[in-house]
């Protein structure tokens, strides 16, 4: 019952509703007053009249008949009422079949009759007016209702009173905030899938358009000299690996944006990872002379997943190689603290030049340096998902012509 009474419609029409029943009673009660006065009246002067007609025929009765109507009649109520008796007047007379009440009989019950019907009236018109008030909000409502149906998510409400319309209300802004956010959502990504589809479209093109050339050039020449065609054939490997390594990385890319990846997040130590993160990619770093170099405790641990991980840091580490200049050197450093666990991966490149460091996580974004042309801009972003999906971060700071930091941070316990 409290719940209800917080409703402002509620709390008005009590009011309303009080008072109107205050000014009926106050009018009712003086209307009974009055009444009752004029009953008093009335009794008063029959008795005065029937004093009168008998002490006029017997004068010697008057102090004993004032006595009666003065003091009290209880002495000679029962021989009065015999008399009275064999004429039909006693205490069961109706009131209207009283010549002294008939007329205040009348009057009272046609009162009482306008004031229930006065009441009803009011009540009704309060009633009216409250549920207009009512229906104008639930209208405003179903008006911003079609307006979401229409596209427009225009707030219907002020939030700051209390009741379960407002309530109502402000769950409705919020619905509507949800579906716009939702709505916009939707269109960015879809916006998303155009450039993503474009882009796959545009990394696939050139391979396969070098694939079907050399195809053509060995089947129309029959009489091509081995050397000629194993250089082909060669061109074409190399081609397919680059379309089997595209697909790989755009499957994983994938997989991450629809939500299906399970981590098996076990504490090990990360010096095991950032080993793992290294095979494969040292024969790269040995061709262009660039040592890489591990710091750090091999007793450090965080609860991570160890392949996943094992992935990020070796893009990272691989597009520090490719920025790298020859014969420079990569440094990882990795330190534990009692909150969380850094790793910190340097190179001495040309750096990144600081209207470019926004975009490097972007997906597809390839930086104007880039020289590899199996980069196609999505191994940082691959990076950076597989760290903040395990709570952890990643932040760049580069200066050109010196170099550029990595750092990633795992928090031990989540804030």
């Amino acid at each position: 019952m409290g719940a209800l009474f917080k409703n402002s419609e509620v709390k008005n029409f009590s009011i309303n509703f009080v008072l109107v029943s205050l000014v009926l009673l106050t009018l009712l009660m003086g209307f009974l007053h009055a009444n009752i006065q004029s009953i008093n009246e009335a009794a008063i002067k029959q008795n005065i009249g029937v004093i009168g007609a008998i002490a006029k025929e017997y004068p010697e009765l008057e102090e004993k008949l004032v006595e009666n109507y003065i003091k009290g009649y209880h002495d000679n109520y029962i021989y009065g009422k015999e008399i009275l008796e064999k004429y039909s007047y006693n205490e069961k007379l109706k009131p209207y079949k009283n010549n002294i009440l008939s007329g205040l009989y009348s009057d009272y019950f046609n009162y009482c009759i306008g004031s229930v019907l006065m009441l009803i009236l009011m009540l009704y018109m309060i009633s009216l007016f409250h549920f207009n008030t009512l229906f104008i909000k639930i209208r405003q409502l179903q008006d911003a209702a079609q307006k979401i149906v229409e596209g427009s998510f225009s707030k219907t409400f002020n939030n700051y009173q209390e009741g379960d319309l407002y309530i109502l209300a402000h769950q409705f802004n919020q619905m509507s905030d949800r579906l716009k956010e939702t709505i916009e959502a939707l269109k960015k990504e879809k916006n998303r899938l155009k450039d993503f589809i474009s882009d796959i479209t545009h990394q696939l093109k050139t391979p396969l358009a070098s694939l079907i050339m050399f195809n053509e050039l060995m089947s129309n020449d029959i009489d091509m000299n081995k050397e000629e065609r194993t250089k082909f054939l060669n061109i074409s490997k190399n081609q397919l690996e680059r379309i089997e390594w595209l697909i790989k990385n755009l499957l994983k890319m994938a997989r991450f944006d629809a939500g299906v990846v399970i981590f098996n997040k076990v504490k090990t130590p990360i010096y095991n990872t950032i080993t793992a993160s290294l095979e494969g990619i040292h024969t790269t770093a040995e061709l262009k002379g660039i040592p890489i170099k591990i710091h750090g405790k091999p007793e450090a641990r965080i609860t991570h997943d160890a392949d996943w991980t094992a992935e990020a840091l070796s893009n990272i580490i691989k597009n520090s190689i490719e920025h790298s200049k020859q014969n420079g050197e990569i440094t990882i450093l990795y330190e534990e603290t009692p909150l969380s666990l850094q790793i910190t991966i340097s190179d001495q490149g040309e750096g990144i030049n600081k209207t470019e460091l926004p975009r490097i996580f972007d997906r597809f974004y390839k930086g104007q340096n880039s020289t590899n042309p199996m980069s196609i801009g999505i191994g940082l972003y691959i990076a950076r998902t597989i760290i903040e999906a395990q709570d952890g971060s990643i932040t760049v700071d580069s200066k050109e012509g010196i170099g550029t930091k990595f750092i990633v941070t795992f928090l031990k316990t989540v804030i």
